[in-house]
């Protein structure tokens, strides 16, 4: 069974990212990535989480996650980014990292245009695939849906619980640390703070948004089928095109788009 290596996102056996991975790959073994474990992997993916950024993931996250491509890309597995975003990159050491990292990927997919537009700024070879939160790709454990579901509204700085927010029906307020959580709340019509909001600020934006609706349905429709179109593209590549699914690949949004003559 051949085996893909899992980075980025949490990577707890029981984790929401490894369950999203074991059903999107079928046949496969999938594992937490380490450097390692790429001696006798198949193909690598980094998944679910802010990979390109120094506030979020600090310069050593960034610096790890470069090792591993590289060790990755020397065996010549392929490798995929799938579900990820871009945060501010604050350094030329950072931004090459960065580039080198877009440059290694066969496949990258990342959450929003804001995300593509930092990696641009960078110096990264644009456009961009714009997928979703991977997040969309699987239900809430019935606990966590459960206690999201008996709440009047959340705010929270976390992508993935701002999906399972939406997943219950539950009203949000997202607080604008990354492009992720921005692009979530203003694609879905909810609230949003800054990071510098003061509690008050934080509380009425709170009290404002359970007395509005939820999420539309026909948005968390669409942020799913997002994430599925994303994962579809996973599974072509590490099928080396020869997936069941390559019949029905559709594609996704470019950013910034291609110029045209």
């Amino acid at each position: 069974m051949p085996t893909a290596l899992i980075a980025g996102g949490p990577t707890r056996p029981d984790g929401w990212l490894m369950r999203v991975m074991a059903d999107a790959l079928p046949g496969w073994s999938v594992r937490p990535a380490t450097l390692r474990r790429t001696a006798r992997a198949d193909a690598l993916v980094i998944a679910g989480a802010t990979t390109f950024a120094t506030v979020r993931a600090p310069l050593p996250v960034l610096s790890r996650t470069t090792a591993l491509v590289l060790a990755a890309s020397a065996r010549g597995l392929p490798i995929a980014f799938v579900g990820v975003g871009a945060g501010p990159l604050d350094g030329r050491i950072a931004r090459a990292l960065a580039r080198t990292l877009v440059r290694a990927a066969d496949l990258l997919v990342v959450t929003e245009e804001g995300s593509g537009e930092l990696l641009a700024r960078a110096g990264a070879p644009a456009p961009f695939r714009i997928g979703a939160e991977l997040r969309w790709a699987v239900p809430a454990p019935p606990r966590h849906a459960a206690t999201t579901a008996t709440t009047d509204a959340i705010v929270s700085t976390d992508p993935s619980q701002l999906v399972a927010a939406a997943l219950a029906g539950v009203p949000f307020v997202a607080v604008e640390c990354e492009p992720r959580t921005t692009a979530l709340a203003r694609r879905l019509g909810q609230h949003r703070v800054a990071p510098w909001a003061t509690e008050h600020a934080v509380a009425a934006a709170r009290a404002r948004a359970t007395h509005e609706p939820p999420a539309p349905p026909a948005a968390v429709r669409g942020e799913i089928e997002a994430a599925r179109r994303s994962l579809t593209l996973l599974r072509l590549l590490l099928s080396g095109g020869t997936s069941e699914a390559a019949g029905a690949v559709t594609g996704l949004d470019l950013h910034p788009e291609p110029w045209a003559a």
